[in-house]
């Protein structure tokens, strides 16, 4: 397998993650047992890049990956990536609370990349709050330094998708490493 070194992570990332976005079809019921012989396979071939979202599978990726992670005792082994889709909460504290339930589900004590979906500064996507990158964008920015001086980990931030704004990264938190 080819790994990729992240800048200014050190970390290095197969050259192909898996995303965990259907297991294995969209929006179907999920074959449970195919679906973690494939997680399993792949992380044999030297994957270790594992992409996934709240509301992927309709909810149910989360809870499915951190499942296969948690009983196969190889958390340790992979990059766990997730996003906080912003657009999907009013406040900062329903966000801390996904967050918090995003750590649950996924049967772990830290997200190795917490990426904000859709962050983009379009006001439209963070319910027309407005503020430099739409006001929940920087909100969510926030959070994740917050989270780190709380004790729940989200070691590294970036946007996913989206991105149209020129600037980035708003005012980040100290000792949170953004790419």
């Amino acid at each position: 397998m080819l790994y990729r070194e992240v800048p200014k992570t050190g970390d290095k990332l197969s050259a192909l993650g898996y995303g965990c976005m259907r297991f294995p079809k969209r929006m179907q019921s999920i074959d449970e047992k195919r679906a973690e012989r494939q997680i399993l396979h792949a992380m044999e071939r030297g994957v270790n890049y594992y992409d996934t979202a709240y509301p992927y599978h309709g909810g149910k990726s989360e809870p499915f990956l951190g499942r296969v992670l948690s009983e196969n005792g190889c958390r340790d082994r992979v990059k766990l990536a997730t996003k906080l889709p912003h657009w999907m909460t009013a406040s900062k504290e329903e966000m801390e609370r996904m967050l918090d339930e995003q750590l649950a589900k996924l049967r772990t004590d830290r997200i190795d990349y917490y990426l904000i979906h859709a962050l983009n500064g379009d006001p439209r996507s963070s319910g027309g709050r407005g503020g430099r990158y739409g006001g929940l964008d920087d909100q969510a920015l926030d959070l994740a330094g917050q989270a780190n001086d709380e004790g729940r980990e989200a070691r590294i931030v970036g946007p996913s998708g989206g991105l149209r704004m020129t600037g980035f990264p708003a005012t980040i938190p100290p000792g949170t490493r953004v790419i």
